[in-house]
């Protein structure tokens, strides 16, 4: 309380929880507003008629002075010592003073106990008993608003400047949470990171910062906050922790293993490295053939080799500049996984730009993009991004021209030494021509002369040397000689090193056939590759026809073949494809080869759906996913310009499904979009194959904007759905079931339409409405309604598809797991994490091993856990940075490190603390996804179990929200995980005599909802929640049979009426 003894004669007016005086709540609303209207006039005047709006609005009275003076009789009854004074036309308060001001007034004093006195004046929330959330309310809030944020900020100094950087992270995150442009917020929280150690996450904040205001702003962060990023920029540069562990190779995605030794390049290679020391991004630049994307590749795999994670990004084959996010958002795995906790669908909202940013955040990362050039715009402002993103991310970039930003430097690769026999070079093209005629005579002299005539371009040389097959060393000379001139008299205006290659290539281009050059100029525009039977489709050839030209074109080394899926693939260098599409162009050609590709996307996808309906398998999931590049080069070229609809009906429902399988929604969500705004309105009267094709491009285009709604899209999906419909079918086929079920007017007639398909005879609507009706069974708790439809499911499912299979085990093996049968669930999850690796399912595969792991700690196979949990971390420590990934997945790993350590009876409390402040600050929809409210859960009873209850205080107001959205009108209504919110904050109060009957409560609806079992914190919470409750014998029994006797409904409001009292 004050010391001032004058403030502390005078009537306090309590505004920060429920209107009150001297401590007693006035009673009646009108009151209520008229005493809050004259206490936030601080001590002036207010009108009647200001008044009389105050208190009623848009609905005064039919004599409003006359009532407004009735009202202010009353309220002078309970004024005490306080007068109400009429002032001319109005009246003003004499003697009282609002907690609001004692809280300001606290906290201008300053002094260590300032905090506390201005924390215990809060009772509740302001505003909220004066009926309407109109301007008076939100007046009274944002003053209430401003006096908290300054609690707030001296509470984070405070414990910034005592050492309890916790205190001062948390604070510092629940305001920036806030306002996102809270400069000062953002400050406090890079100081606590950095003060704990955790200089990577406080440059990551500053790096949100940063792109939060020029986004909202079109401004950088002001100096304060600049000076101590580039104060944390230097620390970071020298702690030596920082720097990558030996003895353990790091992750690498996308490079290749060197097939061949790389000649030539060791000074190149430790020259580039070294650079990368120093600089954060290194362009190697060069011209076509000089050996640019094979000498990034070896720079990724020495890093990699020095416990670096890589990425390599080839861009051959990207042509627009729109293009580069989301294939750089495939490679660093953006997308988020659908798999949640029971298989639910979870589509994360954000930016795919930003999520870029946040995938490179916290890691030591090497990114590689290969053949910039032809978007090298786009690729200099994502690498100016992510640079700014993560300070100890460095780039690798392969181009012809740079990229002209500040922070790159240009490594110009050389071409290869030429001088004398024991060159690089003659070394290269000896390596070569043995390769393909061992016996061939090969005079160093005369080899060093025809290098020197290659200018040293590495692929000139390996393509003059498979001339070796049927030609001398002579004879090679002396007809590239004679070429050489040709070229150099026809056209200067070529550099000289790309007029050597285009030389080479050409005269392997002579030496074909007309068979053999057709093939070449029509199989450029497959940038994936291809194999026999698209260019058989192409070319219009089969047979030995078809092998006899593709031959030819391996022979002049203008194919490369490896196998892949079991299949021959075939592939052209970036140089020759570039060559191709000049010969398509002089061919005028061109029209024809993109009719052809459209012909063969479209039969491909055709034959691959019948496929998959007749007997889908490994082989046919990774078949389709080697040739998505290829179908999405048909999908652009389709979607521009006039469309080609059929095409795009046949084609976007295979590429969004393999999308989906992988976990990469973002880029279904932006076809989508796209799809949606260039698709024509729909026939009339299309015959049944092609009215399926149209109902699942429309729902796949649509369903995954349903989370992040965009209403033009959807209302255009609806209109297109409803055109082709037919209502009578919907329960025969699964398209028309499924646009009903999305065309339902309400709950209800969806629920009609999930009955009716639950009795169909075709098995794969039966299936997929037991699938949905499952997962609203386990919702309601219904365990064994549940099973019994997932086994009726299982039964039913193609075996052979690991899709499919992977979807029903991990399903299953949640069910079991929250039945307590570990061991079931065990051999379940190890079958889905099976299939889910087969098709590339990382972020599924990932979440799915992280239920697999707190499954066996439940059994007790601690040892079996651990080995499962080294293969889910990939060699991350918890001394390492937050790592990148969904934020879901990642939490559940350190989850799984942090259950570990407490069964084993170590330290576990700091690891629970990181992974719940991990999900608070990363996780974009985080009150909306039930499976997050599960792992927050556990991490609060984690904490609690652990005797570290204080700390999980800040994530219970987050499980209290999670609650109110999953049983709002679009939420989940998931009981069992309301249960486990009910037993996580149960813990947190039952300890407390003032809060232990709430807690108690809490704890029977816990049991009334089924909470959940899956995490062995959850059982053992469950199993001691009577020795937290400190209540006597009596009151327990009387709360659980109170909550025993209510419906689940009932339990569900006296949930959600138990954490608005309690938790804040």
């Amino acid at each position: 309380m004050p010391a001032d003894p004058a403030v502390a004669q005078q009537t306090v007016i309590g505004l920060l929880g429920p209107v009150s005086v001297d401590g007693v709540e006035v009673a009646g609303v009108r009151a209520k507003r008229l005493l809050t209207s004259l206490a936030l006039a601080g001590g002036r005047a207010r009108t009647a008629d200001r008044l009389i709006d105050d208190v009623w609005g848009d609905s005064p009275p039919k004599s409003p002075h006359a009532a407004l003076h009735t009202q202010i009789s009353r309220l002078r009854q309970v004024l005490g010592e306080a007068t109400i004074l009429g002032v001319g036309s109005g009246y003003r308060l004499n003697g009282v003073v609002t907690d609001v001001e004692l809280v300001e007034s606290s906290l201008a004093g300053g002094d260590s106990d300032a905090v506390d006195r201005a924390v215990e004046q809060w009772r509740g929330q302001p505003g909220e008993d004066l009926g309407a959330d109109d301007d008076l309310a939100r007046t009274l809030r944002r003053r209430a608003d401003r006096a908290w944020a300054r609690v707030e900020e001296l509470r984070g100094a405070q414990a910034l400047a005592v050492g309890d950087f916790a205190t001062a992270r948390h604070v510092a995150e629940q305001r920036c949470a806030a306002d996102p442009l809270d400069e000062q917020a953002h400050v406090l929280l890079m100081r606590a990171l950095a003060a704990d150690g955790r200089r990577a996450d406080a440059l990551a904040v500053f790096a949100r910062l940063r792109r939060s205001l020029a986004t909202e702003l079109g401004v950088d962060p002001g100096p304060q906050a600049a000076a101590l990023n580039v104060e944390l920029l230097a620390d970071e540069r020298s702690v030596d922790e920082q720097a990558p562990r030996a003895g353990r190779a790091g992750r690498a995605v996308g490079l290749r293993a060197e097939s061949t030794p790389l000649i030539g390049r060791d000074d190149d290679l430790a020259g580039i490295v070294d650079l990368l020391d120093a600089h954060r991004v290194v362009t190697i630049l060069g011209p076509g053939g000089v050996g640019k994307t094979r000498m990034a590749n070896a720079v990724g795999n020495e890093l990699a080799a020095q416990g670096r994670t890589v990425f390599f990004v080839p861009l051959a084959s990207v042509r627009d500049n729109a293009d580069v996010v989301a294939v750089l958002a495939g490679a660093l795995g953006v997308g988020e996984t659908d798999l949640s906790v029971g298989a639910r669908p979870r589509i994360a909202v954000g930016e795919l730009a930003d999520r870029l940013a946040d995938a490179v955040r916290g890691q030591q990362a090497v990114l590689i993009l290969d053949n910039c050039e032809q978007v090298i715009d786009a690729c200099a402002g994502v690498i100016d991004g992510l640079i700014a993103a993560e300070p100890r991310l460095v780039v690798v970039t392969t181009s012809r021209s740079p990229l002209l930003i500040a922070a790159e430097q240009v490594y110009p690769l050389p071409v290869l030494g030429v001088d004398g026999a024991d060159s690089s070079a003659v070394e290269l093209f000896g390596m070569r021509a043995r390769a393909v005629r061992p016996t061939a005579d090969l005079p160093m002299d005369k080899v060093a002369d025809l290098c020197a005539h290659l200018d040293g371009l590495p692929l000139a040389i390996e393509l003059a040397a498979a001339r070796i097959r049927v030609m001398t060393v002579d004879e090679i000379l002396a007809r590239l000689t004679a070429r050489f001139d040709l070229l150099r008299s026809a056209d200067r205006t070529r550099p000289d090193r790309h007029r050597t290659l285009h030389a080479v290539i050409e005269w392997s281009w002579d030496l074909l056939d007309d068979d053999a050059r057709t093939a070449l100029r029509s199989l450029c525009r497959f940038p994936a590759g291809f194999r026999t039977s698209a260019a058989g489709a192409v070319l219009r050839r089969s047979g030995p026809e078809l092998d006899d030209v593709l031959d030819s074109l391996v022979n002049q080394s203008l194919l490369e073949v490896s196998e892949v899926a079991g299949h021959a693939r075939y592939r052209m260098l970036e140089m020759v494809r570039e060559f191709g599409e000049e010969k398509l162009a002089e061919s005028g050609d061109g029209a024809r080869i993109d009719a052809a590709m459209a012909s063969w996307a479209t039969d491909f996808t055709r034959s691959t759906r019948q496929r998959y309906e007749q007997s889908a398998d490994r082989e046919m999931l990774l078949s389709l996913a080697a040739e998505v590049e290829n179908l999405v080069w048909v999908l652009r070229r389709c979607t521009s310009g006039a469309p080609d609809t059929e095409t795009i009906v046949s084609v976007f429902p295979a590429v969004a499904t393999i999308w989906a399988m992988q976990g990469l929604h973002a880029e279904v969500r932006s076809w989508g979009v796209r799809i949606l705004d260039v698709l024509p309105t729909p026939p009339t009267d299309p015959d049944d194959d092609a009215r399926e094709r149209w109902q699942l491009t429309v729902l796949l285009a649509c369903v995954h904007l349903l989370v992040m709604p965009q209403l033009r899209p959807l209302a255009t999906a609806r209109y297109y759905l409803r055109r082709l419909a037919r209502a009578e079918l919907c329960t025969e086929l699964p398209a028309e079931f499924l646009s009903a079920l999305l065309l339902s007017r309400s709950p209800f007639g969806a629920l009609r339409v999930l009955v009716d398909g639950t009795a169909s005879t075709n098995p794969d609507v039966r299936r997929a409405a037991l699938s949905i009706r499952m997962n609203l069974r386990e919702n309601n708790a219904n365990l064994d309604g549940a099973l019994a439809d997932h086994l009726e499911v299982s039964k039913m499912a193609k075996h052979s598809d690991p899709w499919l299979q992977s979807m029903s085990d991990v399903s299953t093996a949640s069910i079991f797991g929250q039945r307590k049968d570990w061991a079931t669930a065990v051999s379940l999850y190890r079958s889905g994490v099976a299939n889910l690796a087969v098709i590339g399912a990382v972020e599924d595969e990932a979440q799915a091993r992280s239920y697999l792991v707190i499954t066996l700690l439940a059994l007790g196979e601690f040892d079996e856990a651990q080995r499962e949990l080294d293969v889910l971390a990939d060699g991350w420590t918890l001394d390492d940075p937050d790592p990148q990934g969904n934020p879901e997945a990642v939490a559940g790993m350190m989850v799984c490190f942090a259950e570990s350590a407490r069964l084993r009876g170590e330290p576990s409390a700091g690891v629970f603390v990181r992974a719940g402040e991990l999900l608070v600050r990363e996780h974009p929809v985080i009150t909306s996804d039930p499976g997050v409210g599960m792992v927050l859960g556990a991490i609060v009873i984690g904490l609690a179990l652990t005797g570290a209850s204080a700390t999980a205080e800040p994530f219970a107001g987050v499980l209290a929200e999670g609650v109110a959205h999953s049983f709002s009108a679009l939420g989940w209504h998931d009981l069992p995980q309301a249960g486990v919110t009910a037993l996580a904050i149960g813990l947190l109060l039952a300890g407390d005599p003032k809060t232990a009957i709430a807690g108690a409560t809490l704890f029977a609806i816990a049991d009334k909802l089924k909470a959940r079992q899956d995490f062995p914190v959850l059982v053992e919470a469950l199993a001691r929640r009577r020795e937290f409750a400190v209540v006597d014998d009596a009151t327990w029994e009387r709360i659980q049979l109170g909550v025993g006797r209510m419906s689940r409904r009932q339990a569900i409001v006296e949930l959600r009426n138990v954490l608005a009292d309690n938790v804040r």
